[in-house]
């Protein structure tokens, strides 16, 4: 079993993002990130996916931002250095918008987490997609060339 602040952004690390890293190689959509030779990775941090946002409810927990900044993080070590700028845009959400933010900022300086194990706003992990939020998923990957039918 992952980490807990792994398992909290696996769905997401697994199901969505997956299909832009490839066997073999970090991609963004078909093409390797090599392959742009980035001088950084520009990280839209916007806190929409929180699990308590009014507007996007994607369940993601105070953990699960974390990892997603860890990836990105990881994302930009080779071909950018590990230089990543985050700019912060939506969110909704007063119980979880300071929350996402530290948790982002946390990862990008290398920090360990504040809250490591449990949400301190008390939602739950998800633990897998629905029926029709993997039928989404997976006709979005297939629109955009990243899955065959």
């Amino acid at each position: 079993m992952p980490e807990p602040r792994r398992r909290t952004a696996l769905v997401y690390d697994e199901r969505c993002l997956a299909h832009a890293n490839p066997p073999g190689g970090v991609a963004f959509g078909s093409l390797p990130v090599d392959a742009f030779r980035p001088d950084l990775l520009l990280v839209a941090a916007g806190q929409d996916a929180a699990a308590t946002d009014p507007l996007g409810r994607m369940s993601l927990t105070v953990q699960g931002f974390g990892a997603l900044c860890d990836r990105a993080v990881a994302l930009a070590d080779a071909p950018c250095e590990g230089r990543v700028v985050a700019v912060l845009e939506g969110g909704y959400s007063r119980r979880h918008l300071a929350l996402a933010n530290l948790a982002t900022l946390e990862g990008l300086a290398g920090l360990h987490a504040s809250f490591p194990r449990d949400d301190p706003v008390g939602v739950g992990v998800p633990l897998g997609l629905r029926p029709e939020e993997e039928a989404a998923v997976e006709a979005a990957a297939f629109a955009h060339g990243t899955v065959a039918g």
